[in-house]
């Protein structure tokens, strides 16, 4: 290809040079390059046509070789032709350079976009009035998980043919609803596991008419702003725990109770889900008619130092038959006083936070554990704290 008498390190080297310039740069040197031509009138014909001569290192090599050498692509060596033939050796500028592109989307069409999106989260999104998360200045409105943008611009371009406006292409489209209207999202099939909050989107999806909206929009609101407040308080608890105990270590064996002046220790406890035994995510055929062991995994968190402690209970560890009767307050119980006893610091006071589970965290048994300890002197004050169902995604223990 015309390059047989340069070394492949000097080809390389000078490509790695060129793709270091600027564009304008790289422009300016392959037109000072090109700036040697010559004239050849066509025959027969008044009119004149440019050869080119390409060189590289002051030795003519081909077209083909040039465009490798300098790290340019046919189309463009052909409009840098061009310009020289007409500006010279010049920096080359756009034309729609200070000025709008005459196929530019008018500020109408845009603000269709926009108002069709809001329009379609009026009907169908949920709001969030105290939004997860927020950030923004405008409240966060859910969609459907069932819905796509796809969908959703399928339906917007028919709407655009009935009424005779251009519609964006869907590129334009989705960039519109992520710079003009990032509040409204499509919620993820897992954003929320709340029967509540479950209650008060298809309560606000029936209702009819403004009042009744604005009364379930309060409702869900009181309801969202209940579960902050609880979130609040988790994280204050163990923000305090973490600064009452910073700098202390845990030794082995059981500490004396109410041997520290400590009144501030947070534990955090909850079952993990249960887990099957082998486990392979890419499980083999035989195996998959066989019946697995079940396993189940408790965990009790001390937060302010922090360290976990984990209980593995065998099916054949469980009360009931089968692995059943796990979860239960007699399970629940048995693990929590280990760890405590054992594992505990000696505080005098403790705050201890559960998720709202009937069986295991509201049982009467374990209100009457707690009222136990106290009596003998085990601890002096247990504040004992669960979240709003549904919303301790944020407890993590097990």
């Amino acid at each position: 290809m015309c390059l047989n008498n340069f070394s492949t390190q000097e080809i390389v080297d000078h490509i790695y040079s060129i793709r270091e310039l600027e564009k304008s740069e790289k422009e300016v040197m392959i037109m000072t390059t090109l700036n040697d031509f010559e004239f050849r009138p066509k025959p027969k014909s008044s009119r004149k046509r440019v050869r080119y001569m390409y060189t590289f290192r002051s030795q003519q090599i081909c077209r083909a070789a040039f465009e490798i050498v300098y790290d340019v692509k046919e189309h463009t060596l052909e409009s840098l032709q061009k310009h020289v033939q007409t500006h010279g050796v010049t920096p080359r500028v756009h034309g729609n350079k200070g000025r709008k592109a005459s196929n530019a989307f008018k500020f109408d069409e845009v603000f269709n976009v926009v108002q069709y999106l809001q329009n379609y989260a009026t009907q169908n999104g949920i709001p969030q009035p105290a939004g997860p998360g927020g950030g923004g200045p405008e409240p966060q409105v859910y969609l459907p998980c069932s819905n796509t943008k796809d969908e959703i611009y399928r339906r917007y371009t028919e709407d655009c043919g009935m009424t005779g406006i251009r519609p964006l292409a869907l590129s334009s489209f989705k960039d519109v609803w992520l710079k003009c209207t990032p509040h409204i999202k499509i919620s993820n099939p897992r954003t929320d596991v709340c029967h509540l909050c479950e209650k008060h989107r298809n309560a606000f999806r029936e209702a009819v008419g403004d009042a009744e909206k604005l009364e379930v929009t309060i409702n869900f609101q009181n309801h969202l702003q209940m579960a902050t407040r609880e979130k609040q308080a988790y994280q204050q608890a163990v923000t305090d725990s973490v600064t009452e105990l910073q700098g202390i270590t845990r030794g082995y064996g059981p500490v004396d109770p109410c041997s520290k002046p400590y009144t501030k220790v947070h534990f955090t406890f909850d079952f993990s889900q249960q887990m099957f035994l082998p486990h392979h995510s890419r499980q083999m055929g035989p195996l998959y008619f066989l019946v697995p062991r079940k396993v189940q995994l408790f965990g009790v968190r001390v937060d302010g130092i922090p360290r976990q402690y984990n209980y593995l209970v065998d099916e054949n560890e469980t009360i009931g038959k089968n692995g059943s009767k796990t979860h239960g307050p007699n399970a629940v119980i048995s693990m929590l006083h280990h760890c405590l006893h054992n594992f505990g610091l000696g505080e005098n006071e403790c705050i201890v936070h559960a998720d709202n589970c009937a069986g295991q965290n509201k049982n009467r048994y374990l209100m009457a554990y707690f009222c136990w300890r106290i009596l003998l002197g085990l601890h002096k004050q247990i504040t004992y704290m669960m979240q709003i169902p549904g919303h301790a995604r944020y407890l993590y223990p097990g």
